[in-house]
């Protein structure tokens, strides 16, 4: 009853478009501020394991990744690094096939969010 969802940014969709291609796949390039995801292949192994517990995949801009640490920085006080934010930018875009009544639950990850980068974000606020 479980659904699980997976974010990729789009500027780095190696997941994304693994799924779509039945198989890891290399990028051509990436270009992303969700540092913790800026490789150009899929992992095999992660893969492996994407096809069998993520039931849908879907990617954020980096314009809405911004958003959604500047909601977390100044809204809930969390110092969450660009990757460990994507789950929130999706919810933003109404990405999430998930209704009003459903229960919803991210994981937040990481705190290795670099000082200038949240000094930017929280200038532009």
């Amino acid at each position: 009853q479980i659904k699980t969802v997976g974010v990729d940014p789009t500027g780095a969709p190696r997941y994304s478009k693994s799924r779509a291609a039945g198989r890891p796949v290399q990028l051509d390039g990436v270009d992303t501020i969700a540092d913790g995801t800026r490789t150009d292949h899929a992992d095999p192994n992660n893969f492996s394991v994407i096809e069998e517990r993520v039931d849908q995949l879907c990617t954020v801009e980096d314009d809405v990744l911004r958003r959604a640490m500047v909601l977390l920085l100044t809204k809930a006080k969390l110092t969450v690094e660009p990757s460990g934010a994507l789950p929130v930018a999706a919810a933003l875009v109404g990405a999430l096939p998930v209704g009003k009544e459903d229960k919803v639950v991210f994981v937040l990850s990481g705190g290795n969010l670099d000082p200038a980068l949240a000094a930017q974000l929280l200038t532009q606020a």
